[in-house]
């Protein structure tokens, strides 16, 4: 309450520095000046009342977000190295495997590498692993959005890797 009663006296006081008359006059120079206070050359001028509009009705806005016409991807994804059935010969588990993908990743878009159906990599077309545990694996490269969700997968891939064994040989038999 005390608010707008302060509000209303600050309002009072502010309404006649709007009515303030204005001069216009010339210096030395032949600047125009114009200001609220009257000097011995200064001419009166008279300000018409000011021109207002009324706003027009606004409804409220009601979002509606675009329909997607966006068509889904269909990337042709596949693996191309190792092949299906492949022994790779790797004593310290490095190996390679590379995508093939056509057409290029859309903005946002990236690659996964699935090893044994976890991802290993991302990034890609070429993933290089480290320290792969011998015996058979599965692959699978899949395409994500920006936020992870998966678009396409390909076909899994196979392949076997050879590693040299650091278990004990077993002590021989010896001869009947």
């Amino acid at each position: 309450m005390i608010m707008r009663i302060l509000l209303l006296i600050i309002y009072l006081f502010a309404i006649p520095a709007f009515a303030a008359d204005v001069y216009r006059s010339v210096d030395e120079n032949g600047n125009i000046i114009y200001t609220d206070k009257p000097t011995p050359d200064a001419e009166k001028i008279r300000i018409d009342e000011i021109q207002t509009i009324d706003n027009p009705d606004v409804k409220p806005f009601d979002y509606a977000p675009p329909k997607s016409d966006q068509t889904p991807f269909n990337y042709s994804l596949s693996i191309t190295s190792p092949e299906e059935g492949a022994a790779i010969r790797s004593n310290n588990g490095d190996i390679s495997i590379i995508a093939s993908l056509n057409p290029s990743l859309a903005i946002g878009h990236q690659l996964a590498l699935y090893l044994d159906g976890s991802v290993a990599a991302t990034g890609g077309p070429k993933f290089d692993l480290t320290n792969v545990d011998r015996g058979t694996h599965s692959a699978e490269v899949a395409v994500q959005d920006r936020n992870g969700k998966e678009i396409q997968r390909s076909s899994p891939v196979s392949f076997t890797v050879l590693r040299v064994s650091v278990a004990p040989k077993p002590a021989p038999h010896p001869a009947n």
